[in-house]
């Protein structure tokens, strides 16, 4: 995908949220000229940003996914594929930064809370998620029966 036209579907996509922008400073809250302009300036970088981090996970995260992915199918052993899925959901979900900033705000309000187990066990769930999903995607089974389970528990 070229520059532009990731521009172009950044900024089409964002229309909305511009168009509310928009609405909230003609019909409710005016803005002095400087905030004006300020605003209008950090939408641009804020476009120019989106756009690099699209075209970097395309052309970086994106490939390297795919030879990950490719290879772990081939192992033809489901319990591989399962336990690949919940080591990857457990260290996404520790690497995640939105996360701990969630953690964070929540042991500010109880500091009884050990933040770090927080973090490990909300991504040990995530790690579960993952591995039961790709079960139930190779054996292709309803996820009703895992719902019936789950519910079990």
């Amino acid at each position: 995908m070229n520059f532009l036209k990731t521009l172009k579907d950044t900024v089409l996509q964002s229309l909305p949220l511009v168009i509310f922008i928009a609405a909230v400073i003609i019909f409710i809250k005016p803005l002095p000229v400087n905030s004006l302009l300020t605003l209008i300036g950090g939408y641009a970088f804020v476009m120019l940003g989106q756009t690099l981090f699209l075209l970097g996970i395309e052309n970086s995260i994106l490939p390297m996914g795919k030879l990950v992915g490719d290879n772990i199918a081939k192992l033809k052993k489901v319990v591989f594929i399962i336990i690949f899925g919940f080591l990857f959901g457990l260290i996404t979900s520790v690497a995640e930064p939105s996360l701990s900033v969630i953690v964070e705000q929540f042991t500010n309000i109880n500091s009884t809370v050990v933040g770090t187990l927080i973090v490990w066990i909300v991504s040990a769930g995530v790690g579960v998620g993952v591995g039961f999903g790709l079960f139930k995607v190779i054996k292709a089974v309803s996820i009703k029966w895992l719902l019936l389970f789950f519910m079990q528990l």
